[in-house]
């Protein structure tokens, strides 16, 4: 949001609010009460914003968005996007060699456009998975007649488990983030 857009929001706030105040005395409604009427009006402007094609075409430049298309799902960073399409970048990784690949997409073929939030999909996933991977490890050193080892089933495990839990962390991005747009 640009300072210009912030500071027309708050102008309008306030300019609510001064409404609702005039319209009620203090001495009939509470403080709360006001308050709560002027952050309701607040959530009511602030959520009078534009959705669609138009809110894609918003989305700052760079931004990891998750395009679901007739073809197939992309995570990809936003590059652009008019009346017709929608271009971006993705990025993946050959044998730790990092590689990039424009994708444009038609907005027909565009079924959904949602923003990523594909880092917090792979550190949780990475905690789940070592997690599970612990109780697992420590399952079977509890199991174990000797103890000899220690708590080598319970490290070993753990990082198994890191390991595809962060695989499958970043591969499904399943705290993907709000919907931008969804065709009708």
């Amino acid at each position: 949001m640009t300072g210009r857009s912030r500071l027309l929001e708050s102008a309008l706030f306030s300019q609510n609010c001064r409404i609702i105040l005039d319209m009620f005395s203090f001495e009939k409604l509470s403080k709360q009460v006001l308050l709560l009427l002027c952050v309701w009006s607040a959530a009511a402007l602030h959520a009078q914003t534009v959705s669609g094609w138009d809110a894609v075409k918003r989305i700052p430049s760079d931004r990891l968005i998750r395009v679901r298309s007739s073809h197939r799902f992309t995570v990809c960073n936003f590059d652009s996007a008019d009346d017709g399409s929608l271009t971006c970048t993705e990025r993946h990784t050959v044998f730790f060699v990092p590689t990039k690949s424009s994708r444009h997409f038609l907005r027909s073929e565009v079924q959904s456009v949602r923003l990523s939030r594909q880092g917090v999909s792979t550190v949780l996933g990475m905690v789940i998975g070592a997690g599970a991977g612990a109780g697992i490890g420590a399952g079977i050193d509890a199991s174990s007649s000797t103890r000899e080892d220690g708590h080598l089933a319970t490290a070993v495990m753990t990082l198994l488990g890191g390991v595809i839990g962060t695989g499958i962390g970043r591969h499904t991005d399943f705290l993907a983030g709000p919907t931008i747009y969804t065709a009708l």
